[in-house]
């Protein structure tokens, strides 16, 4: 915590932790204090040009999520920027995986550790707990952006839903965007896994300016979605298309325009680790970032063999 201090937020189910190992420590509502004061030319000799903002995925405990954070602090700011990560489920699927585990188990009982047909029984077994699962991880990323009042709704369902206060990552998003316009700074947006959904959200929220003053309509009117981020980057993103399409593909065609290419060929030579799938004229602002199907063939969750984007595909989305 003394590492990071600053530079992370701590969210169960949408409401900051405050207790245990990882404290959620805001100086404010939504903003600390100390970001401010770094990207403020005026108080800090060497402030920086502008915020990374991460969004783990929820598939890991605290601990683990923590620990990556502080390893890339010094990253960023080598590159100039405030590094912020926003933890927003760890706490709560760290003791779920814990049941999934014992399914695992079980099924391994009954078809033995080898057989052929143990990924298909997984895949049936965990079904019910799965999507139980699943449900609550969109849960918490609502919550954690559109409040933890009254919750679930979708915005067509009250005749007035900015009655309900934005949470945490909304107030913190709006700040973003207030110092945005105000200094100028840059804002790059890093979501892993499930942390696609909080994105969701907080894009279905900037999208719904209606005049009411909540706290954040008035900063979302100012800037256009397209402009919010200089760079965003979507890691093995969890989410579903017919969600995704209603507002994270628009963005990204919106960020990237025309991207003019050819793909890329084949070689024999070693290839790094990331490779584009196109050769592009420009640089695109937005990227999505997929396992090759080399690294697929090798991914595994636990007692499954294949990767937990595969089981949440065929087991946790409805």
């Amino acid at each position: 915590c003394a590492e990071l201090a600053g530079h992370y937020m701590h969210l169960d189910d949408g409401f900051p932790v405050t207790k245990g190992a990882y404290p959620c420590l805001l100086d404010r509502d939504g903003l600390n204090e100390l970001l401010r004061k770094s990207t403020d030319p005026d108080q800090a000799t060497d402030a920086a040009k502008g915020l990374i903002v991460w969004i783990p995925g929820s598939m890991e405990g605290i601990q683990p999520a923590f620990t990556t954070a502080v390893e890339r602090k010094s990253f960023a700011q080598s590159l100039g920027l405030y590094p912020y990560t926003i933890f927003w489920c760890n706490n709560f699927v760290q003791k779920s995986l814990e049941v999934l585990e014992t399914i695992f188990d079980s099924c391994e009982q009954q078809a033995g550790s080898d057989a052929e047909h143990l990924d298909n029984l997984i895949e049936q077994q965990v079904q019910g707990v799965g999507r139980a699962l699943w449900r609550d991880i969109e849960m918490s990323a609502r919550r954690s952006v559109r409040g933890t009042g009254e919750l679930p709704y979708e915005p067509d369902e009250h005749d007035s839903p900015p009655r309900i206060k934005p949470g945490l990552v909304a107030r913190f998003l709006a700040d973003i965007v207030s110092l945005k316009m105000e200094r100028g700074i840059q804002l790059h947006l890093i979501a892993e896994g499930a942390g696609a959904l909080v994105l969701h959200e907080m894009l279905s929220l900037a999208s719904e300016v209606d005049g009411d003053d909540d706290g954040t309509d008035s900063i979302f009117s100012q800037i256009d979605l397209p402009d919010i981020f200089d760079s965003l980057h979507l890691v093995h993103p969890a989410i579903g298309m017919p969600r995704a399409s209603k507002h994270l593909l628009p963005l990204l065609r919106a960020m990237n325009g025309d991207i003019i290419g050819k793909p890329r060929g084949a070689s024999m030579a070693r290839q790094p680790n990331v490779q584009a799938l196109l050769n592009t004229n420009d640089e695109p602002k937005a990227r999505i970032y997929v396992p090759t199907e080399a690294l697929e063939k090798d991914l595994h969750f636990g007692l499954y063999g294949k990767s937990v984007l595969h089981l949440v595909a065929r087991s946790f989305e409805d």
